[in-house]
């Protein structure tokens, strides 16, 4: 079996229209090293499917790592196309990343494809599937969808990285009377769920405008009431600025006291 993706020799997938299976697994394949040219074709030839040089995806009926052959028609058990080849390629995305993109996309992707998810094309989703299929109509729209995919994909994989990162920032912070005090003006992704789990209601951050903040982790727990020495506070009262750390922190505890 090929392991090294910069040496496969082609990838087939199938005609006529294209779902967004497929071609989010070859997004996946171009951000991991494979620049293979591609093929579109109803039958792959026997000597491509017994090729573990030619990565075949989403045609061929069946279903063999070793060979690089990647369906799912043939076995409703299986997930689709995308899912298969993400769960293929762990080692060489990690395990964490690989997990958080079958959460935020692979999965969805996957059971739209095979009807567990269900939709009409007369109504509008903005998601991923609806996206990718409307370039059926378009002029060199797989061309255009792998494009639009890839960009996705790669956004998607970047903010996991971050978030990754992010949650051991997250852990080095000073937390105590429900308030969590940050230093650095970088947001930390996904830090209100963190908090909520952490019995944590506020956050104290530099604010990337100036001065400080002082952010709820949910209004439905903490509105940040207006006070003098705010310089501006949102209207849902999710989060205000303060000139200074001081003042942030002064305020922050002074609400602790009431909350915590």
């Amino acid at each position: 079996m090929t392991t090294n993706l910069a040496a496969i020799k082609k990838i087939v997938t199938h005609a006529g229209q294209f779902h967004a299976d497929e071609i989010l697994a070859i997004a996946l394949l171009r951000l991991t090293g494979c620049g293979a040219p591609i093929e579109r074709t109803y039958k792959p030839t026997l000597e491509d499917m017994a090729d573990q040089a030619v990565m075949v995806l989403d045609v061929g009926m069946e279903y063999k790592p070793e060979l690089l052959n990647f369906d799912h028609h043939h076995d409703k058990d299986l997930p689709a196309t995308n899912r298969l080849l993400l769960d293929f390629l762990r080692q060489i995305i990690g395990e964490e990343t690989a997990d958080q993109l079958a959460d935020r996309l692979f999965n969805r992707v996957s059971d739209v494809d095979r009807g567990i998810v269900t939709f009409s094309d007369g109504v509008f989703l903005p998601e991923f599937t609806m996206l990718i299929r409307s370039f059926n109509s378009l002029l060199n729209g797989f061309e255009r969808a792998l494009s639009v995919a890839t960009e996705i994909l790669t956004a998607q994989i970047e903010t996991i990285e971050k978030a990754i990162l992010d949650a051991k920032r997250w852990d080095a912070l000073v937390k105590t009377e429900g308030i969590a005090y940050q230093y650095e003006a970088d947001p930390i992704l996904g830090w209100k769920e963190k908090a909520r789990a952490e019995g944590i209601f506020m956050l104290v951050c530099p604010n990337l405008r100036g001065g400080y903040s002082v952010i709820s982790r949910d209004t439905n727990d903490l509105t940040i009431p207006p006070v003098d020495t705010q310089t501006f506070r949102h209207n849902s009262g999710f989060m205000a600025t303060y000139p200074t750390q001081a003042d942030a922190i002064d305020h922050a505890l002074r609400l602790a006291a009431i909350t915590v």
